[in-house]
């Protein structure tokens, strides 16, 4: 029997999945809970995390936003970017940013281009991933960790909204991971360019590859500890942002400082001081 909340093989008679323990109920289009979702982390960090998984999930659909685009990674003639879980099963790797794709391909050493699928036309393509025996999507798996994946059935595509709702979890999940690998980089400031470069990377590596700012950063560090390759590496993948982030060589002092409230404020971490009064 699989779980219709994280995809998971159970035997048939079992009551609840061995995996995340929920009740072995409901269709197998559920979308994952966000019970579920928070069973998973670490049990030092779940209780402090839970509220503000949950708070940043409604925000962002109380807000109304809705991706337009997923991003797969085509590998040419061995196909698409497949995940194998362990229960025997194939999860299709979906990303919600082209950089996050690119990312992952480099990461693997997996030569590969990347394609757009509209967010209307998910349905439509279910049933051609089903013929390569996909039954779940994964969505922005980290390409450096090995833990637990978050993963979607394929026929809760039917239902719209529980899409929305999975891509909220993940999102939400992955903003509060970068914004507390954030807090490390502006702290680690006053350790060292070395310790700065550490967590930096640490960043790039695990929750913003596609954050402009990470890499504009990188570029200035590299820059002053006359680190070429680096500095090309960074720029490369600055300039793949697209983005109006300017690489400041005239003003060093002026560069790190954009980049650093540039950074603060992707993750909400600036903090305006009230007028005076």
């Amino acid at each position: 029997m699989k779980c219709p909340h994280c995809g998971s093989s159970n035997f048939h008679w079992a009551k609840k999945c061995d995996e995340c323990r929920r009740p072995l109920t409901g269709s197998a289009g559920s979308a994952p809970s966000i019970s579920c979702y928070l069973e998973r982390l670490d049990p030092a960090k779940r209780d402090a995390n839970v509220q503000a998984i949950t708070d940043r999930m409604q925000r962002i659909l109380a807000s109304g936003q809705k991706p337009e685009w997923l991003f797969l990674c085509d590998l040419g003639k061995d196909g698409i970017l497949l995940l194998a879980p362990p229960d025997g099963t194939k999860s299709l790797l979906l990303f919600t940013s082209p950089l996050l794709a690119l990312d992952y391909l480099r990461a693997i050493g997996k030569q590969g281009t990347v394609g757009g699928v509209p967010i209307n036309a998910l349905a439509e393509r279910s049933r051609t991933w089903r013929k390569l025996g996909v039954d779940s999507l994964c969505l922005n798996r980290c390409p450096r960790c090995s833990g637990w994946v978050l993963r979607f059935p394929l026929d809760g595509l039917e239902a719209h909204d529980s899409f929305l709702k999975f891509w909220a979890l993940e999102r939400a999940g992955r903003f509060l991971k970068g914004q507390d690998r954030a807090r490390l980089v502006f702290e680690s400031q006053k350790q060292g360019l070395e310790q700065m470069k550490v967590a930096l990377e640490g960043l790039r590596d695990h929750a913003g590859a596609d954050n402009a700012h990470v890499y504009q950063l990188l570029a200035m560090i590299a820059l002053v500890e006359k680190d070429a390759d680096g500095r090309a590496a960074a720029l490369t993948r600055l300039s793949e942002c697209q983005a109006p982030v300017k690489f400041e060589t005239d003003d060093v002092a002026r560069g790190f400082s954009q980049g650093i409230v540039g950074l603060l404020a992707t993750y909400e971490l600036l903090r305006v001081p009230p007028p005076p009064s």
